[in-house]
């Protein structure tokens, strides 16, 4: 089962905040940041007898507060303003149906997408959750990630392509407008041989989000505390490079139980030829997203830490907030993503009791 967690509070106050911290330079010096707490205070009710299988992805929305893409279940579930919530969408192989769909996006004036995997599209909904027609079609995979702002989605890509004397696989970050890509709206493109084992850790490593406003920022390698940022006409504007936060090495032991248990997974995978060898470092940095300010906010993975936290950066890349949420035996392994309309996370529970969080701020400012 999965618990679901939703962010409301006003992100107004971290623009106040951001005018009046003291500018941080790329490299991550920092004074004057604000430091802000999250505290989880409220539910959302799920009717009985119903339940969220899981939560494979999440995303607000303008007028329904938030969307939850259900990969199990075949279903959107979205919140109602008194705090219940319904569902929308359904399985089914025709035009609008739900096969194994892997990610979801909210356009501005409600209109969501669904990329379904077995259907290799991406589809356009109605705010009632309709079915109106193609966003997208591939050839190969739909994309795992989407954050859509007007008539836009940047996401990402893998694709194999067969041109080359060796076939690549080939993975994109990009821009489609209204279901249309044109070359200059790549931000970031990475390729492999067909049969590297390389193409499996750099995937793992790769992070990336984008804001509203159209800003991407993208993070090749999250063990390392690097972040380039893209302008929305796919120039690079900025870095943010923090080499004061260490890296963390893994254990022997713990790079072997990881190479067993890929290479477990990979055994249903007949495009791995073998040689697969993870990443020496643990993760860093996960980019939990952009909220309605145009502030990016970097999830700092420490394992020392007791909390979940977060460096908050304004649009020129000046660190002025740090935020936490306190951690206990029902949040400790909450996946975070942040979008203008909220936070939103989600964890696999071991009993049946599937809860949707609400989150406010209560740092006192």
């Amino acid at each position: 089962m999965s618990r679901f967690l939703i962010g409301t509070f006003s992100l107004l106050v971290f623009l106040a905040c951001g005018n009046e911290a003291i500018e941080q330079s790329s490299n991550g010096s920092e004074s004057g940041i604000q430091e802000i707490t999250l505290e989880i205070r409220d539910t959302l009710d799920v009717p009985s007898g119903e339940y969220i299988a899981t939560v494979a992805d999440v995303c607000g929305h303008p007028e329904l507060g938030m969307l939850i893409l259900d990969n199990i279940a075949l279903s959107v579930r979205y919140s109602c303003n008194n705090g219940s919530s319904a569902t929308m969408c359904e399985e089914g192989s025709g035009p609008g149906g739900l096969l194994y769909p892997l990610s979801i996006a909210c356009l501005s004036d409600g209109r969501f997408l669904i990329a379904d995997e077995m259907k290799n599209e991406v589809m356009i909904y109605s705010q009632q959750g309709e079915y109106i027609d193609t966003f997208l079609l591939t050839e190969w995979y739909v994309p795992y990630k989407m954050i859509a702002y007007d008539s836009a989605i940047v996401c990402d890509l893998i694709e194999l392509d067969y041109s080359a004397d060796l076939p690549e696989y080939t993975y994109s970050v990009r821009k489609y407008v209204e279901g249309e890509f044109t070359p200059q709206n790549v931000y970031c493109e990475l390729r492999w041989d067909w049969d590297s084992p390389d193409f499996y850790t750099d995937i793992e490593l790769f992070d990336f989000t984008a804001s509203h406003n159209g800003d991407v920022f993208i993070a090749q390698d999250v063990s390392n505390y690097f972040i380039e940022v893209f302008s929305p006409s796919g120039e690079s504007h900025f870095l943010i490079n923090r080499s004061d936060v260490s890296r963390l090495p893994k254990p022997d032991q713990v790079i072997q139980d990881e190479i067993a248990e890929f290479e477990r997974w990979a055994s249903q995978d007949q495009a791995y030829m073998g040689g697969y060898q993870p990443s020496s470092y643990y993760p860093l940095i996960e980019l939990a997203g952009v909220d309605s300010e145009g502030n990016l906010w970097v999830r700092r993975l420490d394992l020392a830490s007791e909390n979940i936290v977060f460096d908050i950066y304004d649009s020129d890349g000046s660190l002025f907030g740090c935020a936490e949420l306190p951690q206990d035996q029902n949040n400790e392994k909450l996946q975070i993503k942040i979008d203008q309309y909220g936070i939103y996370a989600s964890t696999t529970d071991a009993s049946d009791n599937v809860a949707v969080y609400v989150v406010d701020n209560l740092g006192g400012f």
